[in-house]
């Protein structure tokens, strides 16, 4: 490589401080390459990209000059490491040391000064011209001392170096120089091995940790700078020996500046921010390794354990993955990330390809894609490797080659269902214990990966604002009624804004909190469009895919024929609310890198077991149960949740997943819901991994309409129901033919199965199921217009269509028996 003139220069110099070393100045040409993040699409820069190792400094302060011209790193380009500038304009690489005796990581950039680093050799403080190479020996770490020294870090006016060095084999201490006479003094000794010394950049404070790599009795101290003062920092809980599990590990910390509080990493709980008097606010729940603050103090960068970035608002606490794949173990790489001086750049140490010094600019972080339902769909069998899928059921014309069957002989090309009460390894579960603690974890976790997906761990909370208030009458009963708009969190992704709409109506001269049943609706008030009844799911918006589609008929929950089901629950003492799933995740596979699926992911593509629209529905479903927690007009504890059809899905799938919700009613739910997923009838797995409905699932769960078949499912409906005990749940369907049916498509008889095989989890914790002979395949369905309510599950087929109106009566007499209206004075 060829050096440049200001190296020739430097080494003509004379009495400017001491000389350069033979590489010292050399310019080594700029090595940066570029890629996107194959899971997040952020795009990186690998500064260091040649064989040699590479590594930045530690995270504890900017590893940037303080006008953030220069990032200063380590690497071995010349028999030993030294400190190099990376220019972050142009990604040039000059070396800025040439001495064995260099102790390059022991660098850091003076925040006062553009062009000043200090360095430690041997025991000597080294201040450098990163511009024209010169160095002045500031001072020296006195003896005794033994083994080097901790990483030293300067006050925030650059006066003061701190470090921590070992006295001997018992002590440690805390030594203090100053950078403008060289004087040093030791602040104080303790008895145990000091790391992570820093000093504040606000107060005359110092911070450091009692290093074990594990277990201490206190992990953070801090002391004022004349040595006075040595106190606990935050007040960890923790074992009185080896053999409790720790409750706590405090593992790193990083000062936030301006503020006085510290990030830490509690590998037990998440990332905390602390204050000056030890108080810990939990920011980010999770295992984190690392964490440093922006300079202005709103996110935080985080790695984890599996060598991902994250970037968390400090405020909410909501998160964004920027990077994955940093490091292939956990210790032998760390990315130690930091900002530099001005917050635009996350910089970092990655183990990705090699071992290189790599950064983000926040500045260019991707717009959300703008994909339709094909592209999208596209995407995830490249992602899965999938090259294609068998055709659906078409459930529209009865000459089509893939006409749906409605053959029982045919029905059942996988008669063997997946016994819910029988372990992996094949033990029976015998006991509630068993359930709870072995089984329905095992169940849960195939559904989150396979099925409906995985809640991710960033989503943002949700604000509950009440936008208006009316007492009005629903028929002859006086209600109060509110709508609510829930706003989600989305500073971590400002391109993307999401809302959830609700209304919650109650009776107005009940004499305490209510029973609340909440249904999954359509929206049709104020700062939401008018004229909203129905519209995802109309027949214009189902698509050319779609034929036979699971609302591809003639009603929909409320607008069917039957009683209106608001004023039965009225009579009943209880409150209603509707929330519009479609008001914050989009019914369509174009909506999937929008709405809350979209701002949890940054507006990038769906992993294959991200949550679909089904399951971010329900979550909805819980983010309402909060609000109704803090609102005097609703007994928290009795909320049942209803829906119908696709949201007939939606409402059992909430039931399964939040342990909350007391009761409910599953209207005519079909495949994806109550449907046995083995059976040939009506509409089909298959159909639910096309363009039209994938979005609904996992990506997954295209994998069953490909390559596999709906009999290498590792779950069906039947545990679906089962994960809802011992809770009540009313299946309720319209009739397969004759005057007034809905049609064979949802495959009533496939859910009567699914329903009699969840009984023995039902039986198991105490509770009665549908008081049939218990066996799936031959239990015989009741007559039309007959309810089984003797037990916890309960079903009924009306005749009325596509709509579970006919069925509120049945479904509230039967339900008076679990939830109960405040009595009257």
């Amino acid at each position: 490589m060829k050096r440049n003139r200001s190296f020739l220069f430097t080494c003509l110099l004379l009495g400017a401080g001491r000389l350069a070393a033979a590489n010292v100045g050399r310019d080594w040409g700029v090595e940066r390459q570029f890629y996107s993040d194959p899971v997040t699409g952020v795009r990186i820069c690998e500064l260091t990209c040649g064989t040699n190792q590479a590594d930045n400094l530690y995270f504890h302060f900017s590893n940037f000059t303080a006008d953030d011209r220069y990032l200063i790193c380590v690497a071995n380009y010349s028999g030993s490491p030294q400190l190099f500038r990376a220019e972050v304009e142009t990604g040039r690489l000059v070396q800025l040391t040439d001495d064995p005796a260099v102790n390059a990581h022991s660098a850091c950039p003076d925040p006062t000064h553009a062009r000043r680093v200090y360095y430690l050799r041997g025991p000597a403080v080294i201040a450098l011209d990163v511009i024209d190479f010169t160095e002045r020996e500031v001072g020296e770490i006195p003896r005794p001392y033994v083994g080097g020294f901790q990483q030293p870090t300067l006050s925030g006016d650059g006066r003061w170096l701190t470090l921590g060095k070992q006295r001997d084999a018992a002590n440690w201490e805390i030594g203090l120089l100053d950078t403008a006479t060289g004087g040093y003094r030791t602040v104080i000794t303790q008895g145990f091995r000091i790391g992570h010394v820093q000093h504040s950049p606000t107060d005359p404070v110092i911070f450091y940790v009692w290093e074990t790599g594990g277990y201490a009795p206190q992990r953070s101290w801090v002391v004022n700078i004349d040595g006075s003062g040595n106190r606990p920092f935050y007040a960890r809980t923790h074992p009185t020996n080896w053999f409790t599990p720790l409750k706590e590990w405090v593992t790193h910390e990083a000062w936030v500046k301006d503020t006085g509080q510290m990030t830490m990493v509690n590998d037990k709980v998440g990332i905390m921010l602390v204050g000056k008097g030890g108080a810990a606010r939990l920011l980010r729940a999770g295992s984190y390794w690392h964490a440093a603050a922006r300079p202005d103090g709103k996110f935080i960068v985080a790695d984890d354990l599996q060598g991902r970035l994250w970037l968390i608002a400090t405020e909410s606490g909501s998160s964004r993955l920027l990077a994955t794949g940093l490091r292939d173990t956990v210790h032998r790489v760390h990315p130690h990330a930091s900002f530099d001086q001005l917050g635009r750049y996350v910089q970092f140490h990655s183990g990705r390809t090699h071992e290189t010094v790599a950064l983000i600019d926040l500045r260019n972080l991707p717009d959300p894609v703008d994909w339709n339902a094909g592209q999208d769909h596209q995407n995830m069998m490249d992602q899965l490797g999938i090259t294609s899928l068998r055709p659906g059921a078409d459930g529209m014309h009865p000459q089509a080659t893939n006409y749906q069957n409605t053959d029982e002989a045919k029905a059942n090309p996988f008669p063997n269902l997946p016994d819910p009460l029988r372990l992996r390894n094949g033990e029976p579960v015998s006991t509630p214990e068993m359930w709870w603690k072995l089984r329905r974890p095992e169940i849960v976790e195939d559904f989150d990966r396979e099925i409906y997906g995985r809640v991710p761990s960033n989503v943002p909370p949700v604000t509950w604002r009440v936008t208006s208030t009316v007492r009005t009458t629903n028929g002859a009963a006086p209600v109060i009624r509110k709508e609510l708009v829930g706003q989600v969190d989305n500073s971590a992704c400002p391109a993307i804004d999401v809302k959830i709409q609700l209304t919650l109506t109650t009776p107005a001269d009940a004499p305490g909190p209510v029973p609340v049943m909440l249904e999954f609706g359509f929206g049709n008030f104020g700062g939401f469009g008018r004229n909203r009844v129905g519209r995802t799911n109309e027949v214009g918006g189902l698509g050319r895919f779609r034929r036979g589609a699971t609302n591809g008929f003639r009603g929909f929950g409320g607008f069917g024929r039957g009683p209106d089901w608001r004023q039965l629950v009225l009579s009943n003492g209880w409150g209603y609310a509707v929330i519009v799933p479609t008001s914050y995740q989009a019914d369509n596979g174009a909506g999937l890198t929008r709405g809350i699926i979209g701002l949890c992911n940054c507006g990038q593509p769906r992993r294959p077991d991200d949550w679909g629209a089904l399951r971010a529905w329900a979550w909805g479903a819980s983010r309402a149960l909060d609000y109704f927690e803090t609102d005097a007009a609703v007994d928290a504890r009795q909320v049942g949740i209803e829906g119908l059809s696709r949201y007939g899905k939606a409402a059992l799938v909430t039931m399964a997943y939040e342990r909350r919700f007391a009761i409910a009613l599953i209207g005519s739910s079909g495949e994806g819901g109550a449907k046995l997923s083995r059976r040939n009838w009506g509409e089909r797995v298959e159909n639910l991994t096309g363009t039209g409905e994938y979005h609904w699932m996992a990506g997954n769960f295209l994998k069953y309409g490909g390559p596999l078949t709906p009999g290498d499912l590792p779950v069906d409906a039947h545990e679906l129901i089962a994960l809802c005990a011992p809770r009540p749940v009313f299946i309720s369907y319209g009739a397969s033919s004759g005057p007034g049916a809905e049609g064979t498509w949802v495959d009533q008889h496939g859910s009567f199965m699914a329903a009699v095989a969840a009984g023995p989890v039902y039986r198991l914790l105490g509770k009665r199921d549908l008081g049939t002979p218990g066996d799936d395949r031959t239990d015989p369905m009741p007559p039309l217009n007959t309810a089984l309510t003797s037990g916890e599950l309960a079903w009924r087929q009306h005749d009325g269509g596509h709509t579970d109106a006919p069925n509120w009566p049945a479904f509230l007499s039967w339900a008076n028996r679990y939830l109960h209206a405040a009595a009257g004075k």
